[in-house]
């Protein structure tokens, strides 16, 4: 019988790596993935059932399987799953396929051992540099996860104006891809980064903050207690934590909040920044890694 030589040993080892491992996108740019996905201005509601399928499919993808039989799952539901090469950090990549954005997000998970933490931008369309701050921490920290919506909150759609609000739908891959996360990391935090006006607020606290800090709750988890003195003390500029610093904003509506709630989770933050601090935010990494040095620092 004729028995392989190295060579040949060597080919079929290769051959498995690349049957077993995504391949790599030619844009070695995950900004410029995100732009591309959110160029579709279409989006499709979700149903209770493909909510389940789809968290079933990230807690896979959160437990490192990058097989090709997960591919072809995410293929089917009109993503792609690819792995990205941005300026030296490798991550995988889903995002919507062209002829197939409805919408439904785009999610960048962290290839190396990473903290457990996600950042999420669902609203980064109008609340101005959200979307950018979340990138720059993704590639900056050692963030396990990010999530970014792709069509606007509100958008017009055969003549009417679609909800397509990812922070309070009750079914989306948003909140399936929290839910995933939340199971995975059963101690980690989901930090779900908002623009807001201080012109718009009612009261006074709210007008003069740059930060406001909440769980989702109308009692501030431990993880936000701390998370807010931390960036009390980092954050040059009034930094308010709901409800004992101030009455708005506290996103108890949010259903990511929620979700996380009714899993037992304790590891929602919630950071509504002031269009001035967003503004600094966005060329200052030193001030992103204050933020995200709070967040590693938390515990419940």
């Amino acid at each position: 019988m004729h028995k392989p030589n190295l060579r040949s040993a060597i080919l079929l080892l290769a051959l498995a790596i690349a049957v077993l491992t995504p391949p790599t996108a030619r844009a070695q740019d995950l900004g410029r993935l995100l732009e591309q996905a959110s160029i579709a201005r279409a989006y499709r509601h979700v149903s209770p059932g493909e909510m389940l399928q789809v968290e079933y499919l990230f807690l896979r993808v959160f437990q490192g399987e990058r097989s090709t039989q997960l591919r072809q799952e995410w293929l089917s539901l009109g993503f792609n799953m690819q792995l990205v090469n941005d300026h030296g950090t490798e991550f995988v990549v889903l995002y919507e396929s062209e002829g197939k954005r409805y919408g439904r997000g785009l999610y960048a998970f962290r290839q190396a051992l990473p903290y457990p933490l996600a950042l999420q931008a669902p609203h980064s369309f109008k609340e101005y540099y959200t979307r950018q701050i979340v990138l720059d921490m993704m590639r900056e920290g050692n963030v396990a996860a990010a999530a970014w919506n792709t069509v606007p909150r509100l958008i017009k759609q055969y003549g009417a104006t679609i909800d397509a609000d990812l922070a309070h739908q009750e079914y989306s891959f948003f909140k399936a891809f929290s839910r995933a996360f939340a199971i995975h990391y059963a101690h980690g935090r989901i930090l779900q980064i908002h623009g807001f006006a201080q012109q718009k607020r009612t009261t006074q606290a709210g007008a003069t903050a740059d930060m406001i800090i909440s769980s989702g709750r109308q009692i501030p988890t431990p993880a936000v207690l701390a998370a807010g003195q931390c960036l009390k003390q980092r954050i040059a500029g009034p930094v308010h934590i709901y409800p004992r610093d101030v009455l708005e904003l506290g996103a108890t509506t949010n259903a990511i909040g929620r979700a996380l709630m009714q899993l037992g989770h304790s590891g929602f933050v919630h950071l509504e920044i002031s269009r001035g601090l967003r503004e600094r935010m966005r060329n200052n990494a030193s001030m992103r890694q204050s933020v995200l040095q709070c967040m590693a620092t938390t515990r419940s």
